[in-house]
């Protein structure tokens, strides 16, 4: 820090507060990812401390002294600082009068979600009175008079935990604007990039011990019990406001999703438009891959079946995928039981196709011309593994039409099998087209844009829809271009494709 800017900073002189940005919001909201992603600006330095000054403290002179000598402390000069601490919350009102040069941020999320963050989490903190409903959502609720007593006020922005998550570009930028802060579009890619929840965890599973739990919205649907939703019900305060900030009791299911891409119009790619790959430049053209990833009891086989007849009462062609029959991930059902299940899905719809995953070839190693004759393959058990695959099947009835070559290998170290020309020559020999390398391809190439929906149990990855649209919302669909492809992949055989659908992160092509 230069000695003017210490000056400055000291409350000697006149301290220039706009350079302080304070964040806060219903604790388990969201502070610190919005903190975070303001910091991510080159002319915003973090203060890492949770500065609770205005709970703390009444006097400007004394916040002020307070904050500069924190700033001095972690020995950073920048145009802009920001802090966070959800504490403050209660007192925005005062502090935000106290203060009207600076800027305030107050991040809201579902009230549902925020109680589960506590209820789930097993920080010593959040148990006991934090961990029950009335108790915890009582510290809430004065969370929010905060906001409310800030209202009309100029230097206060208010965002919703949902629209970051599902809409980051458009509110990072909503957000920098109100801050005053210069950027441009290769700005917030890289923000996008680097500060999504699962480029920031380093993980994929919720973590009852960490800061960032989980990162998804509505998983309220999966862990609220009976009696706390009603409890939400009955509060005239959280249904005022959850109707105030547009949070609704209708969760997105497969089936909402499925009948609003259908109200959109969309065309499902029937067996031969996927082998083929073709498509309709005037139409939104829809791909469903169902992948059979687990089948472990009777339950996933019902869960399968389900999900295929809500595809036929909707008009919809799908895909089933299926590992081989020996995988470990079936080893609790009888290929006998599979094959009635298979049996069952022909005689629901002949506009089903059927795939089998090519992935355990790269388990195996991978093998092509050049490097045919190295010592580490065995290209003749290879192929002869594939044949037992598709034999396999084939006793049962079932002709594959398509491969699907998507499954990572486990051995980073050899050949992916997807430059293996004679595994594709075998693999064409026997009436397979690979999918993952040449179908999608041509599908990617032809659409105008490409939506990939991925649910793998119940947690929805929405990919390339720039819009905040619900994901049941017809208007998502209605509004990408003639002859967009949507892409929507299931595991059918790990949820109940009745329950409600959890949102991970919206992920955007990054520039």
């Amino acid at each position: 820090m230069t000695d003017e800017s210490a000056v400055e900073m000291s409350g000697g002189s006149s301290p220039d507060m706009s350079r302080f940005i304070f964040v806060t919001g219903f604790a388990r909201g969201g502070t610190s990812w919005l903190r975070n992603c303001i910091a991510f600006h080159p002319d915003v330095s973090a203060l890492p401390k949770e500065m609770v000054v205005f709970r703390e403290y009444t006097d400007r002179n004394k916040i002020i002294d307070i904050l500069s000598e924190e700033v001095r402390r972690i020995h950073r000069d920048g145009p802009r600082y920001v802090t966070k601490a959800p504490a403050n919350a209660p007192f925005l009102g005062r502090a935000c009068r106290m203060f009207p040069e600076s800027k305030f941020l107050f991040i809201l999320r579902d009230p549902r979600d925020v109680f589960i963050s506590h209820k789930r989490s097993t920080r010593k903190w959040m148990s006991g009175a934090n961990s029950r409903v009335w108790n915890c959502m009582r510290k809430i609720r004065w969370y929010y008079q905060g906001l409310l007593d800030s209202a009309g006020a100029k230097n206060v922005l208010a965002i919703r935990y949902e629209d970051l998550h599902q809409n980051f570009p458009a509110t990072l930028d909503r957000i920098y604007r109100f801050l005053e802060l210069p950027y441009d579009a290769k700005l917030l890619s890289h923000a996008q990039e680097k500060l999504n929840f699962h480029a920031v965890t380093g993980r994929r599973t919720e973590d009852r011990q960490a800061t960032a739990r989980k990162g998804v919205v509505g998983d309220w649907t999966h862990f609220l019990a009976r009696y706390e939703a009603c409890w939400f019900r009955f509060s005239h305060f959280w249904t005022m406001m959850m109707s105030r900030h547009e949070y609704n009791w209708s969760p997105p299911t497969y089936e909402r999703i499925l009948a609003a891409m259908a109200k959109a119009g969309g065309r499902s790619l029937v067996p031969s438009d996927r082998t083929d790959g073709r498509w309709d430049r005037n139409s939104l053209n829809i791909l469903l891959l169902h992948h059979m990833d687990r089948l472990s009891n009777r339950r996933s086989i019902r869960n399968v079946i389900r999900t295929a007849e809500i595809d036929a009462k909707m008009g919809f062609a799908s895909t089933f995928c299926f590992l081989p029959l020996d995988d470990p991930r079936y080893s609790a059902v009888p290929p006998a039981a599979i094959a009635r299940m298979i049996q069952r899905l022909q005689k629901i719809s002949s506009n089903f196709c059927f795939a089998l995953h090519l992935g355990d070839q790269e388990q195996n190693g991978s093998v092509d011309a050049s490097i045919a004759n190295h010592p580490s393959f065995d290209t003749r058990q290879i192929l002869a593994r594939l044949d037992q695959q598709i034999d396999a099947y084939a006793g049962l009835g079932v002709t594959f039409r398509l491969g699907i070559d998507n499954e990572p290998t486990r051995r980073p170290s050899r050949v992916d099998s997807r430059a293996s020309e004679l595994l594709q020559a075998e693999w064409n020999s026997r009436g397979l087209v690979l999918f993952d390398t040449v179908v999608q391809p041509i599908l990617n190439t032809a659409a105008t844009t490409t939506v990939t929906l991925n649910d793998v149990g119940g947690e929805l990855t929405v990919r390339n829809a720039r819009d905040d649209g619900r994901v049941d919302d017809p208007n998502l669909y209605r509004r990408l271009p003639s002859g967009a492809l949507v892409c929507f992949r299931t595991h059918p055989g790990i949820s109940d494709v009745r329950r409600p659908i959890c949102l991970t992160q919206r992920q955007y092509a990054t520039a």
